[in-house]
């Protein structure tokens, strides 16, 4: 709903395209109003700041909760073969998994 430039800025942004094409804003633009409607955003501008604020801690609470829903504890036995990942990934061309391996102790903690 809010864009970052709005965040910013209190405003939106006027395009380029806006100007060539003579959008309503433009072609209804008057700097007295205009200088009133900026000072009564600049009012609001913490009201909304706080709003995506708390929509985004939300979201992040919503993102949280899948992660840790979608993780599963997985136990290994001796003897089983898994795949780990390489150390270091730096070329996207390499295998994503080094292996089998056989595992030769478990340990708990």
């Amino acid at each position: 709903e809010f864009t970052p430039f709005f965040m910013v800025y209190g405003a939106e942004a006027v395009l380029p395209c806006d100007i060539i094409h003579d959008s309503p804003r433009v072609r209804m633009y008057e700097e007295r109003e205009a200088e009133l409607d900026r000072q009564d955003s600049l009012d609001t501008l913490e009201e909304e700041r706080d709003i995506v604020k708390a929509r985004s801690a939300f979201y992040q609470q919503q993102d949280r909760r899948y992660q840790s829903r979608e993780v599963r504890a997985k136990t290994y036995n001796v003897g089983e073969l898994v795949l780990r990942p390489p150390d270091k990934k730096k070329d996207k061309l390499k295998p994503k998994w080094e292996g089998p391996f056989i595992i030769d102790q478990v340990m708990t903690g």
